[in-house]
């Protein structure tokens, strides 16, 4: 299958599909694939069978096209790091122990568009800030999906900027 492009919710996010291990070591489409990502707000997406089987080899050198990678492990996260690399599994995934080898991330499902909105009471749902809280936050984070639930699962996007800007328009 030939990879395809679309646009997301406007012009937040590029989706590619299709996309293999071979694509991903094109210096010519990792090219597009910045390209895209600086266009459209910073949100791409990249579908394709083969991408989950990518390894933290595979994670790192990808990444290394939209900037320079965080090397630090935060604390209290050690344990959940993949091999030793700047990789923080999320989920709930034990090891044979039984023991929690992820950032655990089970939070109720999402059922109405109000369910997005915080609220400060259940602490919920809880939104990934990827340490933009530091001085220097970094450019963006990676995410990649090895195992999906067979319902449910579903991950949102915010616009922080898109969002900050309408809500001072609202003032």
């Amino acid at each position: 299958m030939k990879n395809t492009f679309s646009t997301l919710n406007g012009t937040f996010g590029a989706l590619f599909e299709g996309i293999n291990q071979e694509a991903l070591a094109d210096q010519v489409f990792l090219k597009l694939l910045y390209k895209k990502w600086i266009q459209n707000h910073g949100l791409l997406i990249l579908r394709g069978k083969e991408l989950s089987h990518l390894g933290t080899r595979d994670l790192i050198s990808i990444s290394k096209n939209f900037g320079v990678i965080d090397p630090k492990t935060h604390s209290a996260r050690q344990n959940y790091m993949v091999n030793n690399s700047p990789i923080l599994r999320i989920g709930n995934i034990k090891n044979n122990s039984g023991n929690l080898i992820c950032q655990f991330s089970r939070v109720p499902q999402l059922k109405m568009r109000r369910d997005a909105q915080y609220n400060p009471n259940t602490q919920r749902p809880v939104w990934h800030t990827d340490s933009t809280f530091l001085k220097s936050p970094p450019i963006g984070s990676v995410m990649h999906c090895k195992i999906t639930p067979p319902s449910g699962g579903q991950t949102l996007f915010c616009n922080t900027r898109t969002a900050y800007k309408n809500f001072n328009k609202e003032k």
